[in-house]
């Protein structure tokens, strides 16, 4: 079967496209612009004639900064769940009274912000970042979180400007958008899901039409082919019985 033929027998091919402008071959590889048709239990492929190939290029590229971003944000995690310490001022009205060594850390629902003393055994003191108005840095190592209302949550410095930096873009990122990871999970379930779901079926209903526009389109040019056979064959026909015979000439 050639590569853009499609089959005769429509009605028993059922159109398979894949998500990404491919195709699964025989050997179960990815054929880019191709689209599967599934005949009795066999494989086919069908050329995908519309299928802008810049637009398959730009999709993948999108794709491979869609992981890209995917990974970074789940170094992003690792840093903040593992934890970091810190050196918070103690205050006291208003009052710098000196300095403590902290563990803060971002707990596994990727929510809440908590720290406590490196060397207490006190539960943490919990910052639930929707209550977060502002994460910024001060100075050279200093970062701090305020609350919604203006009250400073927490005032601390890094060991290294470095440190300092990586956590308040982390934590910003979090606070402000959530994590792709958190994204993807959403996109699992409800509503998102299910327009996911709906996209998908249209998508099938499309190629679906676009099989049978391609068997009628099969069909119209094999009449046209009858016709015009039948008519070469008629002229053939006529130019052979007005051809001379060669006895008349004697």
């Amino acid at each position: 079967m050639v590569a853009h033929d499609v089959p005769e027998d429509m009605p028993n091919c059922k159109l398979i496209p894949h998500p990404r402008y491919g195709a699964i071959n025989r050997d179960g590889g990815m054929q880019i612009g191709r689209t599967d048709l599934i005949l009795d239990g066999g494989f086919d492929l069908m050329l995908q004639p519309d299928v802008d190939l810049e637009a398959c290029k730009q999709e993948e590229s999108d794709d491979g900064m869609t992981a890209l971003a995917r990974r970074e944000d789940m170094q992003r995690l690792l840093i903040l769940q593992k934890g970091a310490y810190f050196m918070r001022k103690k205050t006291m009205l208003g009052i710098t009274t000196g300095t403590e060594k902290i563990c803060v850390r971002l707990d596994e629902d990727r929510h809440t912000l908590m720290w406590n003393s490196h060397d207490s055994s006190k539960s943490p003191t919990n910052i639930e970042l929707r209550t977060v108005s502002s994460i910024r840095a001060q100075g050279n190592t200093g970062l701090i979180i305020s609350s919604q209302k203006g009250d400073i949550l927490l005032d601390v410095e890094a060991e290294s400007k470095e440190l300092r930096d990586t956590w308040v873009t982390s934590l910003q990122l979090c606070k402000d958008g959530g994590s792709e990871i958190e994204i993807e999970e959403e996109v699992k379930s409800g509503s998102k899901f299910r327009n996911l779901v709906e996209d998908h079926a249209k998508k099938q209903v499309y190629w679906a039409k676009r099989a049978q526009e391609l068997e009628k389109r099969k069909q119209e040019a094999e009449e046209r082919k009858k016709k015009f056979s039948g008519v070469g064959m008629k002229y053939t026909a006529l130019a052979m019985s007005n051809r001379p015979n060669p006895s008349d000439k004697t």
